[in-house]
């Protein structure tokens, strides 16, 4: 693994919410991921949590921009990534978000192990 592909993994995530398309996002989760969401206090540790979460987020017509990461290659076939990014909302609003998520190599393709974001903190 390189990391020049950890950061394509999160680049086809960030294009995947794009779609809004629920199924096209859960594609990029390891059939066992967690998600720690950045609009909800649920831990989504199953598919139908993550469906839920996903519905409702993407129903905001989310648009994801990345402002930096740092990836890590943590063995042949897991890396991580964590960083900061920015989602704009059909209706106008914003957030700002820091994240981490665990790429792992599943049926030769990397997936989402573990996602966690986090609105930023206050300065």
């Amino acid at each position: 693994m390189k990391e020049q592909s950890i950061k394509a993994a999160l680049d086809h995530w960030v294009e995947a919410v794009r779609t809004s398309d629920v199924q096209t996002v859960l594609n990029c989760y390891a059939s066992e991921s967690q998600l720690l969401p950045t609009l909800d206090a649920t831990i989504a540790n199953n598919s139908e949590k993550k469906q839920r979460y996903f519905k409702s987020f993407l129903a905001k017509g989310p648009i994801c921009t990345i402002t930096d990461y740092y990836a890590t290659v943590l063995s042949e076939s897991a890396g991580v990534i964590n960083g900061n990014y920015s989602f704009r909302f059909a209706d106008g609003s914003s957030a700002a978000a820091r994240f981490t998520y665990v790429f792992v190599e599943e049926a030769g393709e990397l997936k989402i192990q573990t996602h966690h974001s986090s609105l930023q903190p206050a300065r």
